[in-house]
C-alpha cells in the first residue's frame, strides 16, 4: 500500500456561488454529483460518515459520470460536487481551486497500492522507481495530513 486517504466532497467555488453550499448529506440531492463509472456502472450511491461515525446513504442522479480524471476535472470546471480521495485533489484545495463541502463527512478511505509481477526477480530500474515512487507518495501523504490537522484547527 502506497496511501490512504479519506474521500472528501469538493467543489469550485464559482459552483458553491452559483448553487449554494449543502448544509447535510441529504442536500446533495439538489446537486449536480459528479459521480464514477466503475466497471461500465455508475455510482449513483454515496454512503458519507459523520464525524460522529454514523453512516449516510445518499441516493444520485447526475447526467455526469465518468472516471477519477474526469470526474475532478468537472468539478475543477465547476460544473458539480465531487467525492474524491483527498490524495488526488490535495493540491487543489490548497490552491483554492478547490473547496472542501460538508466538512464533518468524509466518503470513507481510498487505498493506492503498488503491483508487480513477482516480487522476485525485480530489475534494478524497477526497484529504482519503486523507491522514487514511494518516496513521493509519502511526501504527498505528509502534505495530505498536514492539510487535515489545519483544517481541524480551524473548526470551531
Amino acid at each position: 500500500k502506497l496511501a490512504e486517504t479519506p474521500g472528501v466532497l469538493v467543489a469550485a467555488p464559482a459552483y458553491l456561488e452559483a448553487h449554494g453550499v449543502p448544509r447535510g448529506p441529504q442536500d446533495l440531492r439538489a446537486h449536480r454529483c459528479l459521480t464514477l463509472q466503475l466497471a461500465s456502472v455508475p455510482v449513483t450511491r454515496w454512503r458519507l460518515f459523520g464525524s460522529d461515525g454514523a453512516a449516510h446513504e445518499v441516493e444520485l442522479s447526475s447526467p455526469l459520470c465518468g472516471d477519477g480524471y474526469l470526474a475532478r476535472r468537472w468539478a475543477l470546471d465547476g460544473r458539480g460536487v465531487a467525492l474524491k480521495s483527498l490524495f488526488d485533489v490535495i493540491e487543489d484545495l490548497r490552491a483554492g481551486r478547490l473547496t472542501r463541502v460538508l466538512p464533518a463527512y468524509t466518503g470513507g478511505r481510498f487505498a493506492v497500492h503498488r503491483v508487480f509481477p513477482s516480487r522476485q526477480f525485480l530489475p534494478a530500474r524497477v526497484r529504482a522507481l519503486d523507491a522514487a515512487v514511494t518516496r513521493a507518495f509519502a511526501a504527498r501523504m505528509q502534505a495530505c495530513e498536514s492539510w487535515l490537522a489545519d483544517w481541524h484547527c480551524d473548526e470551531p
